[in-house]
């Protein structure tokens, strides 16, 4: 049966509107205070100040466009938390404020640990998770990283980075929840910080380490994995890249569950640049 919309009726109009993800640092008060709008800055700075608030300096996290109704009201439902995490803002719950991407002493006030080392284990994948265990001392942090959001090639082009000396972040999205790591000089050592979370973030881990050492805790373990012929024989359980999976999945519903092979070969991760910054810090493994 068809209804009258599927006879030709015109959906209703609709009009375009600018959300921005605006940062404001209010004062008097501690940190930013961070707010959807669909006013500009001139605008949003008028609007905080009809509400007592008298703007010191004012950033633009983000914009999008939406449609929406012509004939209805829009008003931004303030759902920003994992856009801001994302640009590397952080959330401070005790003093209820935000706080900047460089302001990373304010985001992370610690207590940390000093670690000579960071041992790290990716267990083999089971249905496309890969559970992960990082410790630091005392410390221990543990999530899985999820195959319907791949991080492994984010993760290595950040450890790439880091091998060049170059420190920052990478957020992993494991389904809902998030994984942020952090990393950054401080004194002659790196803070290596964990948080997780979705629409806030805890920290998980915290520590001081030597850069090389950094390194290799996350990297080593990672090829040692890839590189294994458990690895290779689970490739049921973990999508990756492989010229022997490309033929076989051509060929996959012409198949009987007796043509399944018994293993597949990874892609290599390795990592040339970083090989060589492990091996030029006498790091053998």
């Amino acid at each position: 049966m068809t209804t009258p919309r599927s006879k030709g009726m015109s959906p209703p109009p609709e009009r375009e509107e600018t959300v921005r993800l605006l940062a404001a640092r209010i004062v008097g008060r501690d940190g930013w205070h961070l707010e959807e709008s669909t006013q500009d800055a001139d605008g949003f700075r008028d609007a905080l100040a009809q509400r007592g608030m008298a703007v010191a300096e004012l950033v633009e996290i983000e914009r999008w466009t939406l449609r929406v109704p012509a004939d209805e009201p829009f008003t931004p439902k303030n759902c920003f938390h994992g856009t801001a995490y994302r640009a590397g803002w952080g959330y401070d719950a005790g003093a209820d404020c935000w706080h900047a991407p460089h302001e990373l002493d304010r985001r992370f006030p610690g207590p940390t640990l000093n670690v000579d080392r960071l041992d790290v284990t990716y267990a083999l994948p089971e249905v496309g998770w890969i559970d992960t265990t990082i410790r630091g001392g005392e410390r221990l942090t543990e999530f899985s990283m999820s195959e319907v959001f791949d991080p492994i090639p984010a993760l290595l082009n950040w450890l790439e980075r880091l091998a060049g000396g170059n420190f920052g972040r990478i957020s992993m999205d494991v389904e809902g929840w998030y994984v942020d790591f952090h990393c950054f000089a401080e004194g002659d050592r790196i803070r290596f910080v964990v948080e997780e979370g979705w629409d806030g973030r805890s920290m998980t881990l915290d520590i001081r380490i030597d850069r090389i050492a950094l390194l290799a805790g996350l990297y080593c373990p990672l090829v040692v994995l890839w590189e294994s012929d458990a690895f290779a024989r689970a490739y049921m359980h973990w999508n990756f890249a492989s010229a022997e999976r490309d033929a076989w999945d051509a060929a996959w519903e012409h198949l009987t569950d007796e043509d399944d092979p018994v293993r597949l070969t990874p892609a290599p991760i390795r990592s040339p640049c970083i090989d060589a910054v492990l091996r030029a810090a006498g790091w053998d493994w």
